[in-house]
């Protein structure tokens, strides 16, 4: 809880993970690309006491060189510990790796056009967990079920030891999700809204809309709704991190609460994926897609 951890990826085709203290400060590179070799696309980033996961997409060209990283052994509140320690590969070969989710035991990701797949913290063989010819996109992970959004289409979820999928509605592109107890919150980078959708398709809606540039990374916590902006995408000093206040007594009514830039003039929004620590009650999966 006392640090801020993202990820960063250069023109080069060169990929860094950093931290920050909450309060500011000495901004560390606790990885880079030159630690891991040739994979490079940094598509998704989680944290936990445990350690720093991240999926990396690899040269697309090739198809089938991405994989997912962990960087653990040390504690993650040690920026620097964790720049001296090595990167673990938990799974490789791995075709356009996006996203990323962690609970107690495994790590989840998506590979669009592909499948949903997961594989325990410690590395192993790796879990399909659902497959189609599909862009998925966005996942997050709670108890019982894996969370996971199609492009042009809605948020599905499947049992974390895999088996039928099942469509919960949202009716849209979800290409960021993160979850609470009872929803799953989504965003909509071209048409730049935000909405939710019950865990059990009970009901959905529009939470914001009209965002120019579109609505990126999203994240939750016990009484509020966070994303990134891009108002202009790949150019410097454009985006904002926003925040709205959870709608707590309807699934259906947009919240009529204050919709207000926490901080504006951030760079390359698009890029980062929002990361919080929540209570025992909630949980969020936070999934960098771009």
């Amino acid at each position: 809880g006392n640090y801020v951890y993202w990820s960063e990826n250069a023109s080069t085709g060169s990929g860094y993970i950093k931290m920050v203290s909450v309060g500011g400060g000495t901004v560390y590179t606790i990885a880079n690309s030159n630690t891991w070799g040739y994979y490079n696309g940094i598509r998704g980033l989680a944290v936990d006491s445990s350690g720093v996961y991240w999926a990396v997409s690899g040269n697309n060209s090739s198809g089938t060189d991405g994989a997912i990283m962990k960087l653990s052994g040390v504690p993650v509140d040690n920026p620097a510990l964790l720049a001296l320690t090595a990167p673990t590969i938990l799974a490789n070969g791995l075709i356009n790796a996006k996203g990323i989710a962690i609970d107690n035991n495994d790590v989840y990701w998506i590979e669009p056009y592909t499948a949903v797949k997961k594989v325990n913290k410690n590395g192993g063989s790796v879990t399909i967990l659902t497959s189609g010819s599909v862009e998925y996109s966005g996942i997050a992970v709670d108890a019982t079920n894996v969370y996971f959004g199609v492009w042009n289409g809605n948020i599905y979820k499947v049992p974390l030891g895999g088996g039928s999928s099942t469509n919960i509605g949202g009716g849209m592109s979800s290409d960021f999700i993160a979850i609470d107890s009872n929803y799953v919150y989504y965003t909509n980078v071209w048409g730049g809204s935000v909405g939710k959708v019950s865990k059990d398709g009970a009901g959905s809606g529009i939470l914001y809309s009209g965002e120019y540039g579109g609505s990126w990374g999203i994240a939750v916590d016990e009484t509020a709704i966070y994303w990134t902006t891009c108002p202009t995408c790949y150019a410097p000093s454009t985006g904002a991190v926003k925040k709205i206040t959870k709608d707590l007594n309807s699934d259906t009514t947009p919240p009529t609460a204050d919709i207000f830039s926490i901080n504006s003039n951030a760079t390359y929004t698009n890029s980062t994926s929002v990361i919080l620590t929540l209570s025992a009650s909630d949980s969020s999966g936070v999934s960098q897609m771009c």
